[in-house]
């Protein structure tokens, strides 16, 4: 019998769905930052499950000679490289430890996104500076959608990178349905130099693509091989709604 990676997907959208506002029961709106807390907690929670054993996930700081970057939310570092300073979920690490900076949010709309992606825009950027041509995996984890068309919000990604592949940020999942990723191949023909974020509305798998992505990246883009139980067989291009260059 075949696998049903269609509902597989589903069930985890449901699994953050059912947990996002579990705290909010005990405390209100009166204490978001435990809220937002909670929420951050419950990607790293869901990411540990399946995540590679050579890496770790908490949240910290990237710290260079020069500079330390802003506060990132989930933060995936190889262990293989020793850590500057850990303490709970709180890591402290220099670039080469990065594998992937993810921005968490309760909620998302067109202006609240565009912050969202410049502050992790900067922080890839930092990155970079001292990892320039390593592969980083960036990404903004939405819980919840409101508001801003595709074309905006790829206008707005676009504008953060600033032309610069230092700066791009690859992958987004927004509510149960919004995900969008950033192409350096064309997915249709394999083409190299392609460099375009992709739109998609996928109904209530966005956080499943999400995850599966990040697992693809960390496994060397190696996960499907002849054997896809990640990802769907008909693809996600036939849900494409808008496409933006990165130049």
């Amino acid at each position: 019998m075949p696998i049903d990676i269609n509902g597989y997907l589903k069930s985890i959208t449901a699994e953050f769905m059912a947990q996002k506002n579990r705290v909010r029961h005990f405390i209100g709106l009166d204490h978001l930052p435990s809220d937002g807390a909670w929420k951050e907690a419950v990607l790293r929670a869901m990411i540990s499950r399946t995540v590679p054993s050579r890496y770790a996930v908490a949240s910290g700081f990237v710290i260079t000679e020069e500079a330390a970057s802003s506060q990132i939310d989930v933060l995936i570092y190889d262990t293989l490289v020793p850590v500057l300073y850990k303490g709970g979920d709180l890591v402290f690490v220099q670039p080469s430890a990065c594998a992937a900076v993810i921005e968490v949010k309760s909620s998302l709309n067109a202006t609240t996104f565009r912050n969202a992606a410049r502050k992790l825009a900067d922080i890839c950027d930092l990155i970079h500076q001292y990892e320039r041509g390593t592969p980083l995996f960036s990404g903004i984890f939405a819980y919840e959608e409101d508001g801003g068309s595709s074309s905006t919000l790829l206008r707005h990604i676009a504008s953060v990178a600033r032309r610069d592949h230092n700066r791009v940020v690859n992958h987004v999942s927004i509510g149960p349905d919004t995900f969008i990723k950033y192409w350096n191949r064309n997915p249709d023909d394999r083409l190299a130099d392609y460099n375009h974020w992709h739109h998609y509305t996928l109904r209530r798998m966005a956080p499943g693509y999400f995850l599966h992505n990040l697992m693809s990246f960390l496994a060397g883009e190696e996960l499907v091989r002849g054997n896809n139980i990640w990802f769907p067989a008909e693809g996600k291009e036939a849900r494409r709604n808008d496409r933006q260059p990165l130049r």
